[in-house]
């Protein structure tokens, strides 16, 4: 049974609610829950989507039940988070983005040590241009 699976592919990065067999009665609730804790990283926060459903399951399921569902849904977007972060594809987007904001960096330093040479020539012709005028 997973529930939680990350899709790191689509452009919102978000998890996606697929609940065969014992998920399919609460579908909807554990989908909305996932959905309203969605952060700005485009993940959902797998505490706060479990309160949710908890609260939503309240009322139809026994307490015992309701947490018990809740829980397996915390747990299925932890797992699917942390396998999307140290899986091979996980890192391998780390380490694009990484590698991509290492460049800018280093454009960034270019760009400054440019603008750093071209302040100091300034300064330069100003020091010798009453030489000039002389």
């Amino acid at each position: 049974m997973n529930l939680g699976v990350f899709h790191p592919d689509s452009g919102l990065s978000i998890f996606r609610c697929v609940c065969p067999g014992a998920w399919a009665d609460i579908k909807e609730n554990a989908g909305a829950a996932i959905d309203s804790s969605i952060g700005q990283l485009g993940a959902p926060d797998p505490i706060a989507s479990a309160d949710q459903l908890k609260n939503t399951l309240k009322d139809d399921y026994s307490y015992p039940v309701a947490q018990e569902k809740a829980q397996k849904l915390e747990r299925e977007l932890t797992l699917g988070l942390i396998a999307s972060v140290i899986g091979k594809k996980g890192q391998q987007q780390t380490q694009e983005k990484i590698d991509t904001t290492a460049q800018i960096a280093k454009l960034a330093k270019g760009i400054a040590d440019e603008a750093q040479n071209m302040d100091a020539s300034q300064n330069v012709l100003k020091a010798i241009s009453p030489l000039r005028t002389a």
